[in-house]
């Protein structure tokens, strides 16, 4: 078993997450289900949430030519990243654990050449506020879940400022909910066409053993700068960096988790 860090790739635009030997995170599965968990202390109902998380999987499945079907077709009780219940959940933490500045983090895990195994997605409702519609004093749920959505396939951060996978945000904004050409040009080469399922072999982000996968993972933050990789930025923007994570055990040896972080700022 090889444990390989994730690179940050410096692209002039969009880019996808690559590890340490230069192999893309990536999907080969065609299709990739999440379910949702609506509890929490968000002040939102389950149907506007229902609702934007499927928008946010839209964005991504309906890109033309693409042959990756991303669908939210589930609830729920998981709150907390879990590789093995094989639920890709997507809920609302209201006893955040990690930095209080991050607005969400995605956890990826990934066996050896990139293949993504399993997906949790898990946003602050401890430390932000919420909108779904757009509120000028609030996070806008869509614009954070097209994003992260984004990193969930294996994208990584654009300096396009009009891509959905821009590193930087702000309280209030809802350009990011719909994706850009940016966007669709970067997805499109790993589930474009001219690519299968069995052909995207060689891509790859975090890894481990054929059986169970190291994490990666993204967020959202509010302040100064920060190490692992990233920069943030104002206290009312949004921010993604590179982070560190917890050591856990895999079968063939001892596995590392990382978590990409995106937050109130710029997102590394």
């Amino acid at each position: 078993m090889l444990l390989m860090l994730t690179a940050l790739s410096l692209a002039s635009a969009g880019t996808i997450k690559v590890n340490s030997v230069g192999e893309e995170l990536h999907w080969n599965d065609a299709e990739v289900s999440f379910a949702l968990n609506t509890s929490g202390s968000h002040g939102l109902s389950s149907a506007a949430i229902e609702d934007l998380a499927v928008l946010a999987a839209n964005e991504w499945s309906t890109i033309e030519g693409s042959w990756l079907n991303i669908s939210i077709d589930a609830t729920t009780s998981a709150d907390e990243p879990n590789q093995y219940d094989e639920t890709q959940a997507i809920y609302f933490q209201d006893d955040w654990d990690q930095d209080e500045r991050l607005l969400a983090l995605t956890y990826v895990w990934s066996i050896e050449g990139g293949e993504i195994l399993h997906v949790d997605m898990e946003i602050n409702t401890e430390d932000h506020d919420w909108s779904a519609s757009g509120a000028a004093n609030a996070n806008d749920l869509l614009n954070t879940l097209t994003h992260e959505f984004g990193h969930a396939v294996g994208l990584d951060h654009s300096s396009d400022n009009h891509a959905s996978m821009a590193s930087t945000t702000h309280v209030g904004e809802i350009i990011k909910r719909d994706v850009d050409t940016d966007d669709i040009d970067t997805y499109l080469l790993l589930y474009g066409n001219g690519t299968t399922p069995q052909e995207n072999t060689s891509a790859g982000c975090s890894m481990s053993s054929s059986e169970e996968g190291s994490s990666q993972g993204t967020s959202s933050q509010i302040g100064p700068s920060a190490g692992a990789g990233g920069a943030w930025g104002s206290s009312s923007g949004n921010c993604s960096v590179v982070g560190g994570g917890a050591p856990m055990a895999a079968l063939w040896g001892m596995l590392m988790a990382f978590a990409r972080r995106r937050s109130n700022g710029t997102h590394p």
